[in-house]
């Protein structure tokens, strides 16, 4: 998509930043545009997995946003969608909107976790394994990303 629509991307940038840029000149400046590129397999939807949270969503807010579907093993988009930050406002406002209520819970919560809920939620010892954590867990607070890749994947 990169190439597709004339945009650059540092080879150093990291898995937060942006995935492009384009560079306007206007009223006698240069205007760097940032850009989140979006890829789904042909007649699928997308999903922001990894990168959802609030601090992603509230950086998005600037970012203008193309959308491209490929066939499997293909570099050449199917087609093409391009998303103004405007015309992504409303998304990320019920995003947002979505994951306030567990940000107000992770907010609320550890205080109240005591010692006493510990033992009840994984017995009375002095180390609690991944496993069993992730049972209780989840994936809350980006468990998985905490601890890396699993070897072979």
């Amino acid at each position: 998509m990169v190439l597709a629509l004339g945009l650059q991307s540092r080879p150093d940038r990291a898995r937060h930043e942006e995935d492009a840029h384009l560079d306007v000149r206007a009223d006698g400046r240069t205007h760097r545009l940032l850009f989140e590129c979006k890829s789904s397999p042909e007649n699928q939807d997308f999903g922001t997995g990894r990168d959802t949270g609030l601090k992603k969503l509230e950086q998005w807010a600037g970012f203008h946003f193309v959308f491209g579907w490929f066939v499997a093993r293909d570099n050449m988009p199917i087609r093409m969608w391009y998303s103004s930050p405007r015309m992504m406002r409303k998304w990320l406002d019920d995003e947002i909107a979505y994951i306030e209520p567990d940000i107000l819970l992770s907010n609320l919560v550890p205080p109240k976790v005591d010692a006493e809920a510990v033992t009840i939620l994984f017995g009375d010892k002095e180390e609690i394994s991944y496993s069993e954590m992730h049972k209780v867990m989840k994936d809350s607070w980006n468990a998985k990303a905490a601890i890396g890749p699993t070897p072979g994947t």
